[in-house]
């Protein structure tokens, strides 16, 4: 991303998904969060009503990891760290499973490192069978922004370095199938 936050991001314009009931989100990112709101997105798709999933850092204070899904009635699931995430100087690789085809604890698996998370403030799981809204044609994701943001309004911009990122449609892998962390 450039220094220019005011009108840098990406959109992924999807064909019709392979499996909207799967993907992997693979990233290595870099985060300055003194220049950010109370959110900086690495992942969106929102429609600006009640369809949404969003991948983020929350809280520029203390900033966690929040993976947050919403259907037109409800919140279908929210998971947010415990663990905090301060260094700006520090790159980190993320990798984020959807798989609501599997098990409960396996539906959602967030990756740091190489190191699965389990702590977290906030647990709400995923249901069976329920489409991800970042693998959905109806509200193209975007890439360092609020979904339904514009270049001129850019609410959460993605304030860092993002690098390697690998959106991996109808497919599920664990972090160590994008390379090996060393001890």
């Amino acid at each position: 991303m450039a220094e220019n936050q005011a009108t840098t991001y990406l959109t992924r314009t999807p064909d019709t998904p392979t499996n909207n009931k799967k993907y992997t989100l693979s990233v290595w990112v870099k985060v300055d969060n003194s220049n950010t709101g109370d959110y900086t997105y690495i992942m969106s798709s929102d429609g600006g009503s009640t369809l949404r999933e969003h991948i983020v850092f929350e809280d520029a204070a203390a900033p966690f990891l929040k993976w947050y899904s919403r259907n037109a009635s409800s919140t279908v699931s929210n998971l947010s760290t415990n663990r905090i995430f301060r260094d700006p100087s520090a790159w980190m690789h993320l990798v984020f499973v959807y798989d609501s085809t599997a098990v409960e604890a396996d539906r959602q698996k967030i990756y740091v490192n190489g190191v699965r998370e389990t702590s977290f403030r906030t647990n709400t799981p995923l249901g069976a069978d329920v489409v991800g809204q970042i693998n959905n044609t109806t509200n193209p994701p975007k890439i360092g922004m609020l979904g339904q943001g514009t270049s001129s309004a850019q609410d959460g911009a993605f304030d860092g370095c993002m690098s390697h990122f690998h959106f991996c449609d109808g497919q599920t892998y664990d972090a160590d199938t994008f390379g090996e962390t060393d001890a």
